[in-house]
């Protein structure tokens, strides 16, 4: 995306972007030009002769036009140092990829200020997003809340698929015990993604292994809320479509998306599913390429979480030295102890989300309970500690009920 102002400043001839906000084309590559002027254009399908082309005074256009004849059109606009930008049509090689068409920070910063006097505490809310989908994401949340907070837009968001492949996520945790290897991680590494002295030392993701049920995913909540930035979780297996390239350029439109809501936490949860297809005519192996080079090249404050439940299903090369910093394993809260503390505080917490209150008595019913997970002397995973908590909570708010 940083290289279409730049291909526009240049005037390359002709340039190829895509978007899904067509009301807004025009507004957002006049910003993009530094506010110099675009004009719509129709072209002709085939072009005979360039000296009967209708191009008005200008330099910058936009149209939506398929042209067929485009080594014509080509010269015609080196020779009048006029650039085109073709949007949403059929690319061709004669065409600067401008990629997907995302309106700049400082543009829905503008937007933001007119229906907010908080615009800079909106705007992480907002990222990735149009300039359609914000002014429509914004009126939901209105109606619904009465106000506009952060909090009520990434709830609005999960409902309104702007993105195929991207949605934000909520980072509040009700109650978590941080793993002490990803704590110490975290206090060692941080201050370098909030505050960086070099690129080369900016922090650039982590790899969770793990069962399901470990806390990978609460893990990556935690994560964005020591940093303060908003959490992205990017489906790649739901990017896959069945037009030849189009599985790749949904890719790429998401990526270009996570890099222009920077400073952000992007989640890729059970990366293992990508590579799973099979007869896919080289689609995730496309895939892998791209994502590869992403995690490796991408310049903007990204930190990237994968979380997987096998490491022996994914290829080494995804999480090597360079692409992400460190591999972490997940297998549950080890002792019975840490296991009745984690337990406790949901325990509490549903409670009094509830309106009951906790008895001294319960207590020792509960740590009982929890116990018995540790027979085994194996990790027990987050999930089922909260599964057998929450059996607990039902028994006594069915009693308290009955009482």
């Amino acid at each position: 995306m940083e290289m279409l102002p730049l291909a526009l400043k240049a005037g390359l001839p002709l340039i190829h972007v895509l978007t899904d906000d067509v009301i807004n084309v025009e507004e957002v590559l006049v910003f993009l030009a530094g506010g110099e002027e675009f004009k719509p254009l129709n072209i002709p399908l085939e072009i005979t002769k360039t000296s009967e082309l209708k191009v008005p005074a200008g330099r910058l256009f936009y149209t939506s036009s398929d042209c067929k004849t485009l080594k014509k059109l080509y010269h015609f606009c080196v020779d009048n140092e006029k650039t085109i930008v073709f949007v949403n049509t059929e690319k061709s090689v004669l065409q600067f990829d401008g990629g997907t068409l995302v309106p700049p920070k400082e543009l829905v910063h503008r937007f933001l200020k007119d229906i907010s006097p908080d615009p800079d505490e909106l705007l992480p809310a907002f990222g990735g997003m149009t300039l359609k989908d914000v002014g429509e994401v914004a009126k939901l949340t209105m109606t619904r809340d009465e106000s506009l907070t952060a909090r009520g837009v990434n709830e609005t968001r999960r409902g309104y698929k702007n993105l195929k492949g991207i949605s934000p996520v909520d980072t509040q945790i009700e109650y978590y015990l941080t793993p002490s290897y990803l704590s110490f991680w975290m206090g060692n590494n941080a201050t370098f993604f909030l505050n960086p002295v070099h690129d080369a030392l900016i922090p650039r993701g982590l790899l969770f292994d793990g069962p399901p049920g470990t806390g990978k995913t609460l893990a990556a909540k935690y994560i964005a809320s020591e940093l303060g930035v908003p959490l992205y979780r990017m489906d790649v297996g739901a990017m896959k479509g069945k037009y030849v390239g189009e599985s790749e350029g949904n890719l790429l439109a998401a990526l270009s998306q996570v890099d222009t809501v920077e400073p952000c936490v992007v989640l890729i949860d059970e990366v293992e599913k990508i590579f799973q297809s099979q007869g896919d005519s080289g689609v995730t192996s496309s895939l892998l390429s791209q994502l590869l080079w992403w995690l490796a090249e991408h310049k903007t404050k990204v930190f990237t979480v994968m979380t997987t439940n096998d490491i022996k299903r994914i290829p080494a090369e995804l999480y090597r030295e360079g692409r992400i910093d460190a591999t972490m394993q997940f297998l549950g809260i080890e002792s019975s102890s840490e296991g009745y503390e984690f337990s406790k505080g949901a325990f509490e917490s549903m409670l009094k989300d509830l309106g009951y209150s906790v008895a001294p008595e319960d207590y020792p019913e509960l740590q009982k309970r929890i116990k018995l997970m540790y027979t085994d002397n194996l990790p027990v995973p987050q999930a089922k500690l909260t599964q057998v908590t929450y059996a607990y909570v039902k028994e006594l708010v069915s009693l308290g009920e009955a009482a």
